[in-house]
């Protein structure tokens, strides 16, 4: 099944096979990692699973950029918004002004920094921090104990 979702400027495909429905946490897993997305960017259209994409990053041309668990980068044409890349996917939440994260590589965030911790070791290295705004409005979206 090949659906097109519109998006103001960003062409995104959503391709899946659609179960009848996720009743475990397997199923949805499955599901999830099915899910793939063909993103316009500046040099042509890339082909990603969701589960590939870290985290968005508002860069200092001007534009958005695609950065994949793998570290590999694609900048996003210059007439994509933040609005755009939020309504592909509720996994994908905005942390600060300058960066958009995929909640299923997210394990931690610290209490006292608001710093995010990932599931890939490489990104030790970079420092993301979530605003208190953003922290606040985060909060109200996930579920926790």
């Amino acid at each position: 099944m090949v659906m097109k979702k519109n998006t103001k400027d960003l062409n995104v495909y959503s391709e899946t096979e659609i179960p009848g429905t996720a009743s475990s946490e397997q199923e949805f897993d499955k599901l999830l990692r099915n899910h793939h997305l063909a993103i316009q960017t500046v040099t042509g259209i890339v082909m990603l699973k969701y589960s590939d994409i870290l985290l968005f990053e508002y860069i200092n041309t001007h534009k958005w950029q695609v950065r994949l668990a793998d570290d590999k980068t694609f900048p996003l044409r210059p007439s994509v918004t933040s609005r755009d890349i939020l309504s592909i996917l509720p996994a994908f939440v905005q942390i600060n002004q300058n960066c958009i994260i995929n909640l299923t590589h997210l394990t931690l965030i610290e209490n006292k920094t608001l710093k995010c911790l990932f599931d890939v070791p490489y990104l030790g290295s970079i420092n993301i921090e979530i605003s208190p705004l953003y922290y606040k409005k985060m909060k109200e979206n996930l579920n926790i104990l």
